[in-house]
C-alpha cells in the first residue's frame, strides 16, 4: 500500500482536525461538524479502540506516512529510553520533508515531500532526494544555489 492521495478534505472532517495545518480545509463556507459520507451524522460514543486508532490516524495523515514506515518508526522509538509517544513524535519531526515544511520553504507537507523528491535540498552538502531520511541534531539543510533567489 502506498501514500494516501484521497481527499484530505474528507479526512480532516473525519478526524475534526486540520491536517494541513492551515485550516485551510475549514475556511470555505461554514465548518461541517458531520464527519462525511451517508452515515456522518449519527454520534455515538466511540470505543476506546477507535479513540486510539483515531489518534494514529491523525498522525499518519498529517505527516503523509504510510502504515509499514509507522510500525518502524514505533519500534525505533520503543526501543530508546522515555515515553515511546514522545519519541515517536520527535522522530516523525526529523524527518527531511517534515523539517523542509517547518522551515517554511514548502507551504504543505506534500509540496515539502515534492520538493525533497526533485533533489533541491542539500544535506550536509550532499543531495538528499529521499523524504523519509531522519536528520541528526547538528545537520545542515540548504536549499540549492540554483533554487535560492
Amino acid at each position: 500500500m502506498s501514500r494516501f492521495i484521497g481527499s484530505i478534505f474528507k479526512k480532516s472532517r473525519r478526524y475534526g482536525i486540520s491536517l494541513l495545518e492551515n485550516n485551510k480545509e475549514f475556511t470555505k463556507g461554514k465548518k461541517r461538524t458531520t464527519a462525511p459520507g451517508q452515515h456522518g451524522a449519527k454520534k455515538s460514543k466511540p470505543s476506546d479502540y477507535q479513540l486510539h486508532m483515531y489518534e494514529k490516524q491523525k498522525v499518519r495523515y498529517m505527516y503523509g506516512i504510510n502504515e509499514r514506515q509507522f510500525k518502524t518508526l514505533f519500534t525505533l522509538a520503543s526501543k530508546k529510553s522515555g515515553v515511546t509517544g514522545v519519541n515517536l513524535l520527535q522522530l516523525v519531526e526529523s524527518r527531511l520533508d517534515n523539517l523542509v515544511f517547518r522551515a517554511g520553504w514548502a507551504r504543505t507537507r506534500a509540496q515539502a515531500r515534492q520538493f525533497v523528491n526533485h533533489g533541491h535540498f542539500l544535506v550536509d552538502g550532499h543531495k538528499a532526494n529521499i523524504p523519509s531520511m531522519i536528520i541528526k541534531l547538528g545537520s545542515v539543510i540548504e536549499m540549492k544555489q540554483s533554487l535560492q533567489n
